[in-house]
């Protein structure tokens, strides 16, 4: 038994922490050894590391003893219930009530209410007794199925992340009378169009009861005002506000004091909003101004953060004043150049991404020499203006907008993006364009570039590392693509999977 798993490593259950990563039938196939001839104790050992469904209901078939020891393992992973699902899931899991206890993570995807008696008093006997739910996903149609229901979920004690993919008056109830310890909420607020759906208008309202624990919020959808409520979250660290109408930025730093990590995304202005940013730019101003005088007499600033990104409009309103490792910046309209000078003076970021909408080479120079010293990487995503193609001259602009980089910069992430139905950069060309800019930026050690042409999904990248030998001549190395931003890495990968899913070029 012990020769044998010595000479086939691969077989070798992996440290504990790292489900998912152990033996599974399928190796134990390739490696020429009949599984089910080992002693059940190490057969439990592979069910414990095993997190393939397939494969645990192959082992759990096979006789009574694995049958009882792949119940815990199946139900420690997620298990997704959908309207399809919903009868057959609360079969199984009445068939022995014991079984609830190994429920670790459940998302009930419900689009509409069930009316099933029978399985809405199985559901309620299940959440009664699931004593050690951590993770928890539901939508409010499922809340809305039985009125049994919000309390019941309000009522479970261990439930430490939280997700509502829709949002009502169930889920509201079920939030006002909450329970567990939350340690992340991810809450969608608005169940519809209609702005009447929206319940209620102030995220952290409706998050109360879990202040004092929470330490991750994800929201969309939001209206927020907690500085009206005195409402505090002491240990939250990260805040990510998707698709907001307001700009509150005494409210934020008075409620989320141990804050490090604050990502914004898609300001949704009502039309008087609108017409604000349109006419009248020194209301914003005041939003600043508003905010800067209360850092100041209260104190309420933060003393730094890891990460940021927002809209510039947003975070100009805000008035951040403190170090910021990494900021990422969307600047959609080129006319308020000077407010990102205004911004990066007192954050200082190291790690800086900036994203641009409709720019000309001229005003890409002009954001480039806004860059304090501090940076030292950077991704600039720039969308030409519709009728700047990639010329000769447009290129040589760009080289020459790299000149204007502060001195410490070391890693490039440079994306091009032109509305134009071709693209006339092949390799060589990428080359060129890459060593002229690792020639005029003389501490560069790094530099990817892509270019796309966004009407046809197109898209030309390379990647280099820089070495320069005595001689000064530069020399392109090629590697794989380094994200420079911690947000960044998904976005990549996501982008990867996108291009190989959708081949295109």
């Amino acid at each position: 038994m012990d020769k044998t798993a010595a000479s086939k490593p691969e077989l070798a259950a992996k440290p504990a922490g790292q489900p998912g990563h152990g033996p599974t039938i399928l190796t134990a196939a390739r490696a020429g050894i009949n599984i089910m001839r080992l002693d059940f104790d190490v057969l439990f050992e592979v069910m414990q590391w095993t997190v393939d469904r397939r494969t645990m209901s192959r082992l759990m078939r096979t006789c009574r003893a694995l049958h009882s020891k792949g119940i815990p393992s199946l139900l420690h992973s997620q298990v997704h219930v959908d309207n399809r699902r919903l009868h057959s899931f609360c079969l199984f899991m009445t068939a022995d009530n014991s079984r609830c206890q190994y429920l670790r993570n459940v998302y009930f995807h419900l689009k509409e209410p069930c009316h099933a008696s029978k399985d809405l008093d199985a559901i309620l006997g299940i959440i009664q007794n699931a004593s050690n739910l951590k993770s928890l996903r539901l939508t409010n149609e499922m809340l809305e199925s039985d009125d049994r229901f919000p309390l019941a979920f309000a009522a479970l004690q261990t439930v430490e992340d939280l997700v509502l993919d829709t949002y009502g008056k169930a889920a509201a109830d079920m939030l006002g009378d909450l329970e567990s310890p939350l340690r992340k909420a991810d809450i969608t607020f608005r169940a519809g169009e209609d702005k009447e759906e929206l319940y209620p208008t102030d995220f952290m309202e409706a998050l109360a009861n879990a202040c004092e624990t929470l330490e991750e919020i994800v929201v969309s959808n939001v209206h927020w005002g907690a500085s009206t409520y005195g409402l505090q979250f002491p240990e939250v660290v990260s805040l990510k506000i998707k698709n907001y109408d307001h700009v509150d930025g005494e409210g934020l730093m008075f409620a989320f004091p141990k804050l490090r990590k604050l990502h914004t995304e898609h300001a949704c202005f009502d039309e008087d909003a609108e017409r604000l940013v349109i006419d009248s730019l020194d209301d914003f101003q005041k939003i600043r101004d508003v905010s800067l005088e209360t850092q100041a007499r209260n104190g309420s600033s933060w003393d730094s953060l890891d990460e940021l990104s927002g809209g510039l409009l947003f975070l100009y309103c805000l008035g951040i004043t403190c170090p910021t490792r990494e900021l990422k910046v969307l600047i959609d309209e080129p006319s308020r150049l000077h407010w990102l000078e205004v911004l990066l003076s007192p954050t200082k970021p190291k790690n800086l991404a900036i994203s641009c909408d409709e720019m000309n080479a001229a005003q890409l120079k002009n954001v480039v020499s806004l860059l304090p010293t501090s940076v030292q990487e950077l991704e600039l995503f720039v969308c030409l203006e519709e009728h700047v193609k990639l010329t000769k001259r447009v290129n040589a602009s760009i080289v020459n907008s790299m000149r204007s980089l502060v001195p410490q910069i070391t890693h490039l992430d440079l994306t091009i993006e032109q509305d134009a139905p071709y693209m006339s950069f092949n390799n060589q060309k990428m080359v060129d364009f890459g060593t002229r800019i690792a020639e005029a930026i003389p501490t560069l050690r790094y530099i990817y570039i892509r270019m796309m042409a966004g009407l046809c999904l197109i898209k030309n990248e390379h990647s280099w590392t820089i070495e320069r030998p005595e001689d000064g001549v530069v020399q392109l190395k090629s590697a794989e693509r380094i994200a420079l931003l911690s947000t960044s890495k998904k976005r990549i990968e996501c982008e990867k999977s996108m291009w190989e899913e959708y081949g295109f070029e």
